[in-house]
């Protein structure tokens, strides 16, 4: 894995950005602060967080891209022996 990859999942499933707050300025067009400002208010959250919760996204995504079984893993579906699972299926849909 690329080292910039392999360090965005390790910070990622670490918690420790959790403990740690660093301070970043950005500068953005006025019209693109409106609209982070629409977006987390929706979400009724700051816009720090906002921004926050977008980059780690980006940075998950990243990661997924660059990794198939991260891809797979981020799906967060359910597994099961393959046997239960057609059952399930079957039993669902059949």
């Amino acid at each position: 894995m690329e080292r910039r990859a392999q360090w965005a999942q390790d910070y990622l499933h670490s918690g420790y950005h959790e403990h740690v707050s660093h301070r970043l300025q950005v500068l953005i067009p006025e019209e693109l602060d409106l609209a982070l400002a629409q977006a987390a208010a929706r979400e009724r959250i700051s816009k720090g967080e906002f921004v926050r919760s977008a980059i780690e996204a980006a940075l998950a995504q990243r990661v997924a891209d660059e990794d198939p079984v991260a891809t797979i893993a981020a799906i967060n579906a359910p597994t099961a022996d393959i046997e239960q699972m057609l059952a399930e299926i079957d039993t669902r849909y059949g």
